[in-house]
């Protein structure tokens, strides 16, 4: 967990420093560290979090531009990184909404949603969509 922290550490340094742009000339140790943080495929969900690493490699993705990205694939990697950790993706680059809703138990949170859109609907006698549905569909095609 060290390792990862003090990767977090150096990323973050070189790519993601406020009212900066990051250098050109520390590209190489930002691929370096890249390199170093693929060496760990199956880093637990708890390493990620602990160091917050996932934030940063998010934080590069978001970049409008890194230099020499096209020989570093930064961006790429990022997102890789990211994947192959079995990070949600839906989760860590979704809308400030969508990450509300999945920061709790997505199922119990749905299923409350589903039940007080039928007791509505019933309640009115109406039959249409309050809107719910979609949520259990959207999180149906998401599992």
């Amino acid at each position: 967990m060290k390792e990862i922290l003090y990767l977090r550490h150096g990323l973050q340094k070189g790519f993601l420093i406020p009212d900066q742009s990051p250098k050109e000339s520390e590209m190489k140790t930002m691929a370096d560290y890249f390199s170093k943080l693929e060496t760990y495929p199956e880093l637990e969900v708890s390493v990620i979090r602990a160091t917050k690493i996932n934030k940063v490699l998010k934080g590069v993705i978001k970049l409008p531009t890194i230099p020499r990205d096209d020989e570093f694939h930064f961006k790429q990697r990022s997102t890789n990184l990211l994947i192959q950790w079995e990070w949600n993706r839906k989760t860590d680059l979704a809308t400030p909404a969508d990450k509300s809703e999945a920061a709790s138990n997505g199922v119990v949170k749905i299923e409350k949603s589903a039940t007080s859109a039928t007791t509505s609907t019933e309640k009115n006698g109406q039959s249409g969509d309050t809107g719910a549905t979609n949520d259990v569909e959207q999180a149906a095609v998401g599992t």
